[in-house]
């Protein structure tokens, strides 16, 4: 049996929410969320939390960084407040979609 999804409950799921940080007990100042990249694919890299993983499309010159990251040992990126990625003091384009 499938289940039926309202309108509504569709444009929601395509919806993009905002970057996610993390918020102080106070609700004061922001740290940049931690993520890591698994792997590189032909559409880009594969990030995960911890719980989840997917494939965020990124350009030649993010690519290039990830590979130099990578081959370090480097894995881990940080989201920042705005929507700013950065690994290995590198800042990536990651596309909007």
């Amino acid at each position: 049996m499938t289940a039926v999804q309202h309108p509504a409950a569709r444009a929601r799921l395509r919806a993009r929410t905002p970057v996610p940080t993390f918020r102080s007990a106070m609700g004061e100042g922001r740290a940049p969320m931690r993520m890591w990249v698994t792997g590189l694919t032909q559409r880009g890299m594969m990030v995960s939390d911890g719980e989840g993983a997917a494939v965020w499309v990124i350009d030649e010159r993010s690519r290039h960084a990830v590979e130099q990251a990578l081959a370090l040992g480097i894995s881990a990126l940080d989201i920042h407040d705005g929507g700013t990625i950065v690994i290995a003091g590198t800042e990536l384009n990651v596309a909007p979609w």
